[in-house]
C-alpha cells in the first residue's frame, strides 16, 4: 500500500540515504542520522469563477484523476516564485484559452488533493473573474468539456472538490454584496 501523505513516502533519507528517518507528524520527515528535515506545507492553488454577462460560471469537466468526470472551474497549482494572480492568469489561459480582464479574490479554503495514492494538503484561492471576449479552448489533456451554467444550478454532488463547494456557497451567500462582476 502506498503512503497517504507526502512525508510518509520516504523510504530512505534524501540527505544521507539512511533508513532511520521518521515522520513524527504528518507534516514533516526527520532523519536522526544526518538531521535532514523536510517539511510538507500546503500546496497553493488558484481557481477562477469566470462569470459571463448572464451571470453564468464557466464549468469544466475534469478529464483526468483526481475526480475525473466531476465538474470544477479553471485553475491549478501556483508555480514556485509565481504570484497567485499570475498563476490565475496563466492557468486560465492554458486550460480554457481565455484572457482575464478583471478578477478579485473571493476566498481561500483548505483542500485535500489525492494523486497517485498520496494526499496533498492544498490551500485553494478562489477568484471572481471576467474574461475578455474570445473563444473557449479546452485543453483536452485536462478538460473533457466545458459549459456555462448559473452558479445556483450546479449540483454540489457534481463538483469535484470540497474547497470549490465551499467557495460556491460563499459566492451564493454573498452574491449581492460582491457586486463584481455585475450579478444578473
Amino acid at each position: 500500500m502506498m503512503p497517504d501523505y507526502p512525508t510518509c513516502a520516504f523510504l530512505f533519507c534524501p540527505g544521507c540515504g539512511g533508513q532511520n528517518g521518521t515522520s513524527p507528524s504528518l507534516k514533516h520527515f526527520v532523519c536522526p542520522d544526518c538531521t535532514f528535515t523536510f517539511y510538507s506545507n500546503a500546496a497553493a492553488a488558484v481557481a477562477a469563477f469566470i462569470v459571463n454577462e448572464r451571470g453564468e460560471f464557466l464549468w469544466v469537466e475534469r478529464a483526468r484523476e483526481p475526480q475525473k468526470g466531476k465538474w470544477n472551474v479553471p485553475g491549478g497549482f501556483i508555480d514556485p516564485m509565481e504570484s497567485a494572480e499570475d498563476a490565475l492568469i496563466r492557468e486560465t489561459q492554458e486550460e480554457v484559452g481565455l484572457e482575464l480582464s478583471e478578477f478579485r479574490l473571493l476566498a481561500s479554503f483548505p483542500n485535500l488533493y489525492t494523486y497517485r495514492n498520496i494526499t496533498y494538503h492544498t490551500i485553494d484561492f478562489f477568484f471572481i473573474c471576467v474574461a475578455k471576449s474570445g473563444e473557449i479552448y479546452a485543453d483536452a489533456s485536462e478538460i473533457a468539456r466545458t459549459k456555462w451554467l448559473l452558479p445556483e444550478r450546479m449540483s454540489p454532488d457534481q463538483i469535484a472538490f470540497e474547497s470549490t463547494k465551499k467557495a460556491l456557497e460563499r459566492y451564493l451567500f454573498h452574491k449581492q454584496e460582491i457586486g463584481f462582476p455585475e450579478s444578473k
